[in-house]
């Protein structure tokens, strides 16, 4: 994310939102600082894993939504319910070609 996305669109007009939370044994140990550092970038923590929940409940997954991007237009409004994404996967590792596909066609 950091040098595919990120990096290679430093102009682009882009807000990247981070929700870490305890997954595995030392999640909530990590230290995030170094994982995605850009000025659009917010990171938050959420140790009760409820936005989680939401996004697997939009999604209709079962269980934990975790190491997933979601892509939303510049147009998207979040209210009482997340809009449908343009774009999402898992893990956000093995999908990152589909993120920059479905990117290019707001920020290239």
């Amino acid at each position: 994310m950091q040098e595919r996305i990120l990096r290679q669109r430093s102009d682009a007009d882009l807000r990247v939102y981070v929700v870490w939370m305890p997954v595995m044994p030392l999640d909530e140990r990590f230290g995030v600082a170094d994982v995605l550092v850009d000025a659009r970038a917010r990171h938050f923590w959420d140790g009760e894993q409820r936005i989680s929940d939401v996004v697997g409940r939009s999604l209709e997954t079962d269980g934990l939504a975790w190491d997933i991007y979601l892509l939303y237009g510049p147009d998207s409004e979040w209210e009482a319910e997340l809009p449908e994404p343009v774009s999402s996967g898992a893990p956000v590792v093995a999908r990152i070609d589909s993120l920059e596909t479905d990117l290019a066609r707001f920020v290239d």
